[in-house]
Formats: C-alpha cells, structure tokens, sequence
C-alpha cells in the first residue's frame, strides 16, 4: 500500500531528526516535508478504505504518480549523504506541491456528497485513521497557519471531538470482540465523520483563507460536522453508541485495556454532560433529571480519579488488570446512563429504563468503592508503626493545624472535613495522655492517625475525588472509635469529658494547643519514661552553666595523663606512635583531648592536628582535617588532587615536629593511608591513636606503647555523678546511699554516669525521685556493648517526648557516617531540618521555632546527649555532634520505631527496597548508585543523601538525572540533594513536591525557575550554584511561609516589575547571598524582608558622579536585622558612604579597604557584640581608637589587615572577652592597656609577628590569673 512507504519515509525523516547534526534551516525543511507526507498518507489511507468516491481516471493517474513519487524518494533518501540532504529536500517539497491541487479537488468533490462505507474494515484499520487525522488536527493547531486563523477554536473542539470518538472505539471494540456486527454502525458512523475532518482539515492546510467568502465555506462545513459529531444533538449516532454499550456491559475475560484509553472514554461522557448543561436544551431538564447528572458527574469524575491513581496502589500487575476490567464494565453502564439522560432530554420514552440504569450503576460504584476503602486501607496500615508509641502524633496534628492555617487553597473542598478530623484526633491525643491501658484503642488511635496523615497529604498533592472519599472513610474511623471509647470507659468508669466535649466543640482551631501537657507538668515518673523540665528554671540555654558533656571532665586522671604525655614528650626521636585503648565509654576521646590541650604538649610540638577517624571514614576527609589544623584551611584546599593534598601536608610537616590524633580508629589502613603524607624526620614526632581494639593499635605499631584505659572505681563513679549534679557542692547526705547504688551500676563507665547524670539532672533532688529511679535501674547493668545499650535506652526513655525525635533524627544522621567531618554538622542545618520535619512544636510563648529548636538542642546538651563541637564568638553553639556509642543506638532505635533510616552504601539498599515503608532516609552512598535506586516508597516524607565519593572535583563537571524523586516520593516534606550536580536545570516533577518544606540542591543551573513558587509550604531553599550568579525568579516572593534563603555563590533578582504587586516575604529569616548595588530598586527589595535577623551578602560598587562618592546599598531600614557579613566587589574608590541598621549585633567585613578613620561608623552602634575585619576590610597602617565607641564589643577578630601601629586607652573595649589576630603579619604589638580590661578572657594570635605573639604573653602574664593566650607560629613558607 502507498501510504506505507509514505509512512516509513516519515519515519526516516524522524530518524535523522533523533541523530541530530542537522544544521537550522535544513531541519525547518525537514519538519515541512514530514508534515506534507503526513497530509498526503492520511489521503492515500482514505482511497485504499474507499472513502474517496471519485474513481475516474484522473485519481487512477494521481495515485500513480504518489506511487512513483514515494519509491523515488525512499531510494534516494536511502543512498544519498548528509550533505546531499540540504538539495533533495526542497526537490521533494515541491513535488509534493505539485499534487496539491488535485487532492484539494478530490476533497472538496467529497464534502459535496454523502460518504457511503461499502467494504467496513476492523476497527484497528479505522484506528490507524483517527490517528492520522488527529496528527493533522495538531498540525493545524501548532503550526497556527494563517488559513486557519478564524477557524481556530472550531479545528481545537474537533480535534476533541475526534479523539473522543476514537478512544470510544478503543474502549468498546475491546469489550465485544464476540458481537463485531454490533460495532458495524458505530465504526461506519466514525469512519464517515473522520474521513469529512481529513477533507477539511487538508482544504485547511493547502488554502489561504483570504478570500471571506472561503472563510465563511470552512467554518459552516466545520460546525456542521461537529454537531454531526456530537452525540446530545444526534440522536442517530447516539443510538448506534447506546446499543453497542449496552452489549458490552458484562465483564470481558480478557486483560484490561490501557488506562489512557479507559480514561479517555470518560472524559467523553464527562464532556457529553456537561455540554448538555450548557446547550440550548439545559431549559428541558428537570430538577429531578439536574441532579442525576450532577451525580452521574460526581461518580464518573471518581472513576476517571480511581483509574488514573490505582496503578499506585496496586502492587502486582494481575491485581490491576483485575480491578481495570470491573471499572471498564462501570463506565459501560455509565455510558448507558449518559445517552439515556441525552435521550429524555430529546423527549424520548425511557425514563424507565434509565432509573434502572441509574440504580445498577450507582450499586456497582458503591461496591468498588467499598473494595477501594479496603486496597487503600491495608496499604495505609504498612504505614503505621505497628506499636502504643504515640511519638510521631504531634507532628501530625501541628501538620494538619498548619495546612489549616495557611490557608492552602488546595484543601477548600474537603476543609470541613480536615477541621473535623484535627479536632478528633486532638480530643483522643489528649484522652491517651491522660489515661493508661486500653491499648487496643491506642493501636487504632495512631493507625488512623497515620492514615490520616498520609490521606490528607496525598489529597493536597494528587486531589480528586478518591482521596476525599478516602477521608470520609477515616474521618469515620475515628467516630466511631471516638463513639466506642465512650462506651468502654463509660462501662469501666473512666474519665471521657475530654472525647465527648470534641463531638460538640466549635472551638477555634487556634485554641487546640497540640504539645501534649507532660512536655511542661512538673511530675516525674519513671516508669512511663516522662522526665520534666523545671518550668522555672528555663532561661536560655546559653546563658547557664551547663553540665560539661565530656564524659571524663572532672575526674582526677593525672596519672594516666602525665605518664601518655611523657611517652610523646620524651624518649625516641624517631616517629612513634602511643595509643589509648578501651571500652566504648570509657572517656578515651577525653583523656585523649586533655593530654592534646595540655601546654607542656601545646610548647614541646611546633603543630598540632586532630582528625575522628571512625568506623567508615573518607581518607581525604583525613587529610583535610589535619590540614585545617595545622595551617588556615583554604577554600581552594577542595579542589585540589589527592595527590596535591598529600605533597602539601607533607610539605607543612616537612621539618617540624608535630602531633596528629587519630581518634576512633578502626583498622590500620586509616593510618596505612595518612603516613603516606607524614614525613619521618627523627626529630621526636608523635602519632595518638584512640581506638576500641587493641589489635588495630598493635599491628600499626607493634612496637609502639599501648595504654588500656581503665574503668572507674565505684567512688570515682559516685565523685564524677556528685560533680556532674552538683558542681562544686557536696551531695545531700540523704541521697549519699542512692547515689552509691547508681553509681555502681555504672559499671565503671563514665559513659554511663553522665547519661544517668542527664536523667537525674532534670528531676528533683529528693529521696522518692531518687528511690524510685535506683529500682529502675538494673544493678550490674554492663557488661558488653549490647548490655551497655541499655544505659542508653534508659537516658532516652527519660526524655521528653518533645526532645526524642529530635535526638534520634541528630544521632542518627552523625553516627560514624564518615562524611560529615569529625562527625559533626552545623547546628543551623540540624535546626532548620528540625523543623522541617515537624519536630519542633510552637509554644504558647511568642518565640521563633529557631528559637524553641536552640532551646531543644541545649536541652540534649544538658542531658549530655548532644556534645559542643564548636562555639560562636557569642557563645551560642555553631557546631554539635554524639558520641559514636550514642550515634549507634540512634540509628538503631530510629529505624525500630520507623523515625529515620540510615543506609551505607547501596549493599543496604536491598533491604530498604523490602521493606519499602520508610518515613525518612538518609542515604550515605555514590552518587551513581543512588541514581540507579529502585525504590519506590509511597510513604517517604524525607530523603536526605550525602555522596561517599572522595572526587570533589567530578561533582563539579558530571552531572546526574534525579528526575525519579518526584515520581518514587510523591509526599516529601524534607530533600537534601546538595551532594549532587544535577546539572544545567532543576529535575522535573520538583514543582509538583506540594509538601516540601525543605529543599537543597546543586547544580550547573543560572537561574531558578519560575515554577519555584508552586511549593507553598517551603521553609528552607538552598541552592549551590557551580556557573556563577543565579538568577531568582518573580515568584520567589509567592513563597510567604519562606524562612531562610540561601543561594550561592551569589543572587540576582529580577528588577522587571517589581513594583507590581505588594509581595514581602515576612517570614524570611535568613538570607544569602544577594549582590546589592547602590539604588532605589534594589532597596525597594530589601524593603520586601523586614524581619531579617541575619544577611550575607555582596556589595557592588556605586559611584555617585553627582556626589563624588562610592556609596555602598542602603540596607539600615532593616531594624530586626542582627548580624551581617558583607563582602565588597568593586574598584577602591573614596571617599565611602556606609550605614549599618542601629540593631545590629554581628558584623563581619572584608574586601572594602576602607581607611581606619571610617570605622566610626561601627563603633557606635550601640548593640555590636561580634566584629570581624576579615581581607582587607580595612586599608591604612595605623589604627587609633576613639573615645565612646564599641562599648559593647564582646569578640573581635582582625584578619589579613596590612595594620603596623593600634593605638588604644585603657577605656576602650571595656567588654572585650575575646581577641583574635590572624595574619596581620605587619602589626607590631597588641596594645599595652588590654592588660587591663576587666572581662578579657582569650587572645588568639596565628600567623602574626613575633613581636605581636610576644606582646600577647606580656599582656598573660600582667593579667597573671583569668587570661588565656594561644599562639601559632606561621610556618615557613605558608603565604
């Protein structure tokens, strides 16, 4: 046949296409000729069914010529080259346009008479036909050819139309394969209709409509075939319709159809309906005869939600198939009833029959849904943990009592509905906290709580029908468990005013405070595993006196520490190595840090350098560890080669002697790994190992000394409790026995006194509390690492049930992870995913969920949980880590209680795919491997994944598709992907996350998208950029729940129209790092974040010729700011204009330049505590103070500052508590007076002068008690 070798050139054309190498305007030519032999196939295909009735002599001597012309240019496209294209195309075009003409005859030959169907084909024939002029349809439309300019919306609505008809085929053919002479009337029907849209649609085409008259011809031969079309107006058609449905109702045997088909068919009923509401005969319909069809819409609207949704819910295919093939005989019936109510309208005698119909359909949809609330149901029960732990509860209320509040539009339909159920499940959180027992009704409490959760979620993101069904469904679990409860404490005569007062409660959503009341009663009880804060006791955190979380801090091991820093002062002075052995617990990273920070150490090694190796470690991290100790650690460090890296560190140890620990080694190839990069230089160097097996220590060095740390006496035990509780007083003599007890449990483990410690610390101090807590305790607790488990279990236990989640999720993710360096993280990161995941609870109080989650963490610091890796200059903690024991029973009791799942490497994804019902991951692995995972959980709400791969370098060129999130994770709350390039553009599906409240990720991208501003609900936005600037989009400022923002290496905003709309992100925390420039529509911006606390950003030069002055963005207006890092990029140009907001309480500069008599300017703003003069921030050799300035000034930090002479009085800096100096290699001396400032604490001096360095001890040993000095010396050659 003809027009397959017309397709198969088509397909060809397309073939080069997919190759690419095709220059522009030869493509253009080959999207024509594609084009043209589509029109011209879609003829051909008519001819050979016999739809062309014109049989003389002129069309015999046409399809001759098509005939010659198809092979001709089948054989030259197959043997010429590429470059022969850009010739042979155009020859094609034009004779194909010599045809033109007389198919346009023929056409128009055929509008003009009445299509007779002689020879019926099968219905996948006349499928291939409707397909084809479809093809055209499209064509039409796309190509938006001037000839069809007035006609438009008629081509778009047949095109519709069309299509419909088609999937009607598709749908019924499949179901009456034994009855094919009841298709015959429906296919003839569709084959006269398609073969007048391929006339028209080819005049369409070929026509330029200039002429009015042509104009008028196609549009009235366009209406009149669509209302050919259309069932409601055509009664014959829609009889042949009605009959063959009516046949096809009972169910087939065969494998269900595809959904798309199935799906397609419904929306043709839908559309049927509704263009009856809307036609001319809506004046006929009846109140009765309105409300079927608004019933008949309903459920056919469900159908078509059912069909598309189910292939999520159905886990084997056969149980698809199953279920399709039921629905497929629904929409039979539904098709009935649609041409049944088109037939009354018409005032046809079947009002009967149709009420038969009507009951029938109604019966089978009420059974599927039935059988939809038990598929759906079992699969929501794997979503529930399985146990009375009521952990996860208020995450879920505080998420529901959000998605009200926010007022997303997405729940109107079903709002009613999400109030209902938040009060019901409040009213029986409330019940379970109360009252003990029944556990059976606390197991269907948290079941339909998480069913909940997961229903409500999946209606924001998906919608539709089937997920309000599905809420209605649990909203009544929960009546009627509500209802049962009522009934059994009434018979048991418990108190249940709280579950009757919520079947009648029109409180105010606002008035349900969802933090459970034992987060703030004043009762201990053990036994439940309730321990609470003393309410009156809870001032910031940072601002008390907190128990020292190391585990050995206070105990008297002098002995021990003197003999180790004996064995690395004295003796051989060939490289040695000295290790410490023992226990998990027993304090061997303490005794390990005291001897490290001891002076007689800090005087004896020229450098110093500690890396925690643990359990899986990234040998490159090693390095870096060690180099960031050792010199100032620069950017330009992670970029570079391991090779390089080796070269370097060896060239900073090359000729000094030096100290590097090892803690929390594991095997020897750690070690086997860094002496690569150690120089031996007989010069008395000395390697620290900490490890848990001593055969690791024995085989890096068998000859080497090996210290096993000892356990604690019981009185060392009871002395380290009595410290850790008490501080400098003495125990009560009435707990004295008590503690005894406990303190011999401990076993002899300062692990364990500390963890009792931070139980203890948080209930009173009296006999009962006490008692009660030592018969909890088993005597002789430990014994391995298993039994040491349960010390940890019980410090847990005793949490609040506000701070478990927290700790687990922070443990969990920093156990021996070998990625995060030394196994910490930042604690602004840790928060902000705190709160993201839902674990942070509002409080009655006005504080900031930032402020509530710092308190939470100082809390689990307390309780010697959470250990300080690093401080701020204010105190605050910057960096926080857990002790590796800790981080083990984390991950361990995370995963039993379905909180977090920690996978290593993708050998643990197997099983992650088996259980597939994980909450939250996190996933340690390559990043080619977790592209390459399968797993596909419905219920995911968190994925965290950080890359295990040591080559930096190849995540800033290989990019990888991670696309797959969307459609594996369609309910994520929490994303981090910012250890992965995803090259040049954001995944799709990411606007579709509904959920998301954080999202990080990394790429080669320049700008943000638009669609950006559909995730509603995001809190947290980091992007890492690897091109440069990054353009944010409009629609950023549609984000109002946004809270911190944090794009690098720079922002830019879109300035197009920013003063259309009034939009300011309120809630907007913290922000970087926008490049500001000097002007009004940059500060008309700025203006939009008025409750920004903290701000890094870029400063661009602005000279002002009119004022002859560099004036920097005006950013003073932003009076809740508190701290500001600013870099300036741009010529040095005086004189400067620079103001600060008066607020301001941290301030960080560099690059500026600007002269020492400017600094004025940040003296006096009167709250500065924090400053930090980084690259020359300022220019100019002498700096002299002023009087009346930094009167506050707590912490100062002058770095790489060509300052030779600092002149200062006694009266400046009178709060000072911490100075340091970093290369200011020009600056001869600290000034003399700082000897006598009060409240100074600390001087640091790295890589300064030696008369700086010696100025410093002077002012040491003036102040002689109170004052701390750390000195290092630059190494040669460091720049």
């Amino acid at each position: 046949m003809a027009y397959l070798c017309v397709d198969s050139l088509v397909d060809y054309l397309e073939s080069l296409e997919t190759e690419g190498n095709i220059s522009f305007p030869l493509n253009d030519q080959i999207q024509g000729l594609k084009l043209e032999l589509r029109f011209l196939s879609t003829f051909l295909r008519c001819t050979s069914l016999g739809l062309i009735t014109d049989g003389d002599e002129r069309l015999l001597d046409l399809l001759t010529r098509i005939d010659a012309f198809a092979e001709e240019a089948e054989m030259e496209l197959l043997v010429i080259a590429d470059k022969d294209l850009s010739c042979k195309v155009p020859v094609m075009l034009e004779a194909i346009k010599l045809i033109q003409s007389e198919i346009r005859r023929i056409f128009v030959k055929e509008l003009e008479s009445q299509t007779e169907v002689n020879n019926l084909p099968g219905y996948e024939i006349v499928l291939e036909l409707v397909e084809c002029v479809l093809g055209n349809l499209r064509a039409l439309v796309d190509a938006e050819a001037k000839s069809i300019g007035p006609s438009k919306i008629q081509i778009e609505a047949l095109q519709k139309s069309i299509g419909f008809l088609g999937s009607a085929v598709q749908f019924i053919a499949n179901r009456c394969i034994d009855e094919y002479d009841i298709l015959e009337d429906l296919l003839t029907h569709v084959l006269a209709v398609t073969q007048r849209a391929a006339c028209l649609s080819y005049l369409c085409w070929v026509d330029e409509l200039v002429d009015e008259e042509m104009v008028g011809g196609i549009c009235v031969r366009l209406s009149d075939l669509l209302r050919k079309i259309k069932s409601t107006t055509n009664p014959e058609a829609r009889e042949v319709l009605f009959a063959v449905l009516k046949v096809s109702k009972s169910p087939s045997p065969d494998i269900a159809m595809k959904e798309e088909f199935v799906v397609a068919f419904i929306d043709s009923l839908l559309e049927n309906l509704m263009e009856l509401q809307d036609s001319e005969d809506q004046a006929r319909l009846t109140v009765p005869l309105e409300f079927e069809i608004q019933n008949t819409l309903q459920e056919l609207r469900f159908l078509k939600a059912l069909i598309i949704d189910l292939p999520n819910q159905c886990d084997e295919p056969q149980d698809l198939d199953n279920f399709l093939i039921r629905i497929e005989s629904v929409v039979c019936e539904a098709g009935c009833l649609v041409y049944m109510i088109c037939a009354i309208v018409q005032k046809q005698d079947v009002v009967k029959e149709m009420n038969f119909e009507l009951h029938d359909f109604l019966e089978q949809i009420g059974r599927i849904k039935a059988e939809i609330r038990r598929i759906y149901i079992e699969k929501l029960h794997n979503y529930s943990p399985g146990n009375c732990d009521t952990l996860f509860i208020y995450p879920i209320l505080s998420n529901l009592k959000d998605l009200l509040n926010n007022h997303n539009k997405s729940i109107d339909t079903a709002k009613q509905q999400i109030e209902t159920l938040l009060r019901g499940l409040a009213s029986l959180s409330s019940f379970f906290e109360k009252q003990g027992g029944l556990k059976e009704y606390c197991l269907r409490f948290i079941d339909a709580a998480y069913q909940a959760d997961y229903v409500v979620n999946s209606f924001v993101s998906r919608g539709g029908p089937v997920w309000h069904h599905l809420l209605c469904t649990v909203l009544d679990e929960i009546n009627l468990m509500n209802a049962d409860l009522i009934e059994t404490c009434t018979k048991k005569n418990i108190d249940s005013a709280v579950l009757e007062h919520s079947e009648t409660s029109t409180d105010p959503l606002g008035k349900i405070y969802l933090a459970p009341s034992y987060l703030t009663k004043d009762a201990v009880d053990f036994n439940d595993g309730v321990v609470a804060l003393d309410n009156e006791a809870r001032l910031p955190s940072y601002l008390r006196n907190t128990i020292n979380f190391n585990v050995g801090a206070g105990l008297d091991l002098n002995d021990e520490v003197n003999k180790i820093i004996d064995l690395l002062t004295w003796g051989s002075k060939q490289l040695a190595i000295v290790s410490i052995v023992g226990m998990p617990g027993a304090g061997k990273t303490f005794l390990a840090q005291k001897i490290y920070r001891d002076p007689s150490v800090k005087c004896h090694f020229h450098c110093h350098a500690w890396c925690c190796v643990s359990q899986e470690y990234r040998p490159r991290e090693l390095v870096l560890s060690i180099l960031e100790s050792i010199t100032n650690l620069r950017s330009d460090f992670y970029k570079m080669e391991n090779e390089d890296l080796f070269k370097l560190l060896y060239k900073y140890l090359k000729g000094r002697r030096f100290l590097i620990v090892m803690d929390d080694i594991w095997d020897v190839e750690a070690w086997n790994f860094i002496k690569l990069a150690i120089p031996e230089d007989n010069n008395g160097s000395r390697i620290l190992f900490t490890s848990r097996l001593f055969d690791v220590a024995l085989e890096a060095n068998p000859r080497g000394y090996i210290h096993s740390i000892r356990l604690l006496s019981d009185d060392e035990c009871l002395k380290l409790l009595e410290l850790k509780l008490f501080h400098e007083e003495v125990m009560p003599e009435n707990l004295v026995q008590l503690g005894k007890q406990i303190a011999k449990s401990c076993g002899g483990l300062p692990l364990a006194v500390v963890t009792i410690a931070g139980v203890l610390a948080n209930a009173p101090f009296d006999k009962d509390s006490w008692t009660q807590f030592t018969e909890h305790l088993n005597s002789s607790i430990f014994g391995d690492d298993d039994e040491t488990m349960k010390i940890l279990e019980l410090g847990y236990r005793n949490l609040p049930y506000n701070l478990k989640l927290a700790f687990l999720y922070a443990g969990g993710i920093l156990q021996d992870n070998g990625i995060f360096q030394d196994n910490v993280i930042r604690v602004q990161k840790l928060i902000w995913l705190w709160i993201a995941e839902g674990f942070i609870q509002k409080t009655e109080e006005c504080k900031s969920l930032e402020d509530v989650a710092e308190e939470y963490l100082m809390q689990l610091i307390d309780r010697n949980l959470i250990m300080v890796a690093k401080r701020k200059p204010n105190g605050r903690v910057k960096e926080c880590r857990v002790h590796d024991l800790l981080g083990e029973f984390c991950k361990m009791k995370a995963k039993e209680i379905n909180c977090l799942e920690v996978i290593h490497g993708c050998d643990e994804f197997a099983s992650c795919v088996a259980s597939n019902k994980q909450r939250r991951l996190c996933i340690f692995s390559g990043r080619k491997d977790f592209t390459e995972w399968k797993l596909r959980s419905p219920y995911l709400s968190s994925l965290l994944f950080f890359s295990i791969e040591e080559d930096e370098k190849m995540c800033l060129t290989k990019s990888y598709d991670v696309s797959f999130v969307y459609y594996n994770f369609k309910l994520l709350r929490v994303l981090d992907l910012g250890c992965i390039n995803m090259g040049t553009s954001f995944p799709s599906g990411i606007e579709l996350l509904l959920h998301l409240r954080y999202l990080a990720v990394k790429g080669q991208v320049i700008s943000v998208p638009s669609y950006i501003g559909n995730l509603q609900s995001l809190e947290t936005f980091i992007m890492k950029g690897l091109r440069g600037e990054i353009l944010l989009p409009e629609t950023i400022w549609n984000l109002e729940s946004l809270r911190h923002l944090h794009v690098s290496p720079r922002v830019a905003f879109s300035l197009l129209d920013y003063k259309s709309g009034n939009c300011h992100l309120v809630h907007l925390d913290t922000f970087s790092t926008p490049a500001l420039s000097f002007g009004k529509d940059m500060e008309e911006i700025m203006r939009r974040l008025p409750n920004i606390r903290k701000l890094r950003c870029i400063f661009l030069e602005s000279w002002d010729y009119y004022r002859k002055s560099n004036r920097f963005p005006i950013i003073d207006f932003l009076c809740q700011l508190e701290s500001l890092k600013v870099s300036y990029h741009g010529a040095c140009r005086y004189p400067c204009e620079i103001g600060f907001p008066l607020n301001l309480k941290e301030l960080t500069l560099s690059k500026f330049r600007l002269l020492w008599n400017e600094i004025s300017a940040i003296g006096r703003l009167p709250n500065l505590e924090v400053l930090k003069l980084l690259t020359k921030s300022f220019d100019g050799q002498q700096w002299n103070m002023r009087d009346g300035e930094f009167l506050h000034l707590k912490f100062l930090k002058l770095a790489e500052l060509n300052i030779v002479r600092w002149n200062a009085s006694d009266d400046h800096l009178p709060n000072l508590r911490h100075l340091v100096l970093e290369k200011c290699k020009q600056l001869e001396a600290i000034p003399a007076c700082f000897a006598d400032i009060l409240t100074l604490e600390r001087i640091d001096v790295k890589d300064c002068s030696i008369s700086t360095s010696l100025s410093a001890r002077e002012i040491q040993e003036i102040v002689c008690d109170g004052l701390n000095v750390f000195i290092h010396l630059p190494i040669e050659g460091d720049g």
